[in-house]
């Protein structure tokens, strides 16, 4: 299919021939099938995809740009600022190495839930990628914005996520943080510079 390939079909004759038709329809027959699989795959990402946003109860992905876009305009208007924070849970990998995707899954569901739980019905989050979130906080100054970041490291601290008998955790997060105007004016500068902060804070 296209320029990748997706696998070996092979067939053989018993008399190691095959006629210029048996020929065109095993070329047409492996077309089929490689568009089958190709839409499989397909389908089954947009379905881990749609699986990960809805495990959060968060907007997908897509939305972040345009939400971002929206909220600079808006805060522009009101010649106020916005806060934009990156951040992922430190023990993600580790603890689903350790007990496998379904604990990975249940850490997200509850992030996500104190997520939504602590913000205004003003600020935005979303998922960027596997293993983070992005937090638009509109309105909110730069001191303001990392009060809210304490008070969510401490709410994700004081979180207890079981999972087949066992507590995940201690749990913790690392963040970054960017402001519109301080950090910059466009959603790629701000998510860039946010995302930075986040590498810097895990010593990446």
């Amino acid at each position: 299919a296209g320029q990748e390939t997706l696998g070996v079909l092979m067939f053989f004759s018993r008399d190691d021939s095959l006629t210029e038709t048996e020929i065109q329809m095993v070329d047409a027959l492996g077309w089929h099938v490689a568009l089958a699989l190709m839409n499989l795959r397909l389908q089954e990402a947009q379905r881990l995809e749609a699986h990960h946003s809805a495990l959060m109860g968060m907007r997908d992905p897509g939305d972040l740009e345009k939400a971002l876009s929206r909220e600079i305009r808006r805060v522009t208007i009101k010649g106020a600022t916005l806060g934009v924070a990156s951040l992922e849970i430190d023990q993600l990998k580790s603890l689903t190495d350790e007990f496998g995707s379904s604990a990975g899954d249940v850490l997200l569901r509850e992030l996500g839930r104190l997520l939504q739980k602590g913000i205004r019905g003003m600020d935005v989050v979303c998922r960027c990628g596997e293993e983070t979130f992005v937090l638009l906080f509109p309105e909110v100054a730069h001191k303001a914005v990392l009060r809210r970041i304490h008070d969510l490291r401490q709410g994700v601290a004081e979180m207890r996520v079981f999972h087949e008998g066992r507590i995940l955790g201690p749990l913790s997060v690392s963040v970054g943080i960017s402001i519109f105007q301080d950090h910059g004016r466009t959603p790629q500068a701000l998510l860039e510079v946010a995302d930075a902060a986040l590498r810097s804070a895990q010593g990446v």
